[in-house]
């Protein structure tokens, strides 16, 4: 698969999705001011890999009670989840 870019939108709970898929994939956050941003290595030899890595991602989702977020794989972009909207 490659490498998985997941922005998240504070850079506060960048630690916290790190330590929430270490055990499992190789990860590390970035340290870019004003990018929060979690890199995540896919291995290319496990079909499921992605898959697995989606569930975790919807599970520390809603325990951060976030509505979405993006992340971009093999260059191109996706959402997951809506992006949390203004009630004002």
């Amino acid at each position: 698969m490659g490498i998985l870019t997941i922005d998240v939108p504070d850079a506060a709970l960048v630690p916290g999705l790190v330590s929430a898929l270490e055990d499992r994939w190789a990860c590390c956050a970035l340290e870019q001011p004003g990018l929060p941003m979690a890199v995540v290595f896919i291995s290319p030899h496990n079909a499921s890999d992605f898959g697995h890595l989606v569930q975790r991602l919807r599970a520390w989702l809603a325990e951060q009670s976030l509505g979405g977020i993006t992340f971009e794989l093999r260059g191109r972009g996706h959402i997951h989840g809506q992006p949390a909207t203004s009630t004002d």
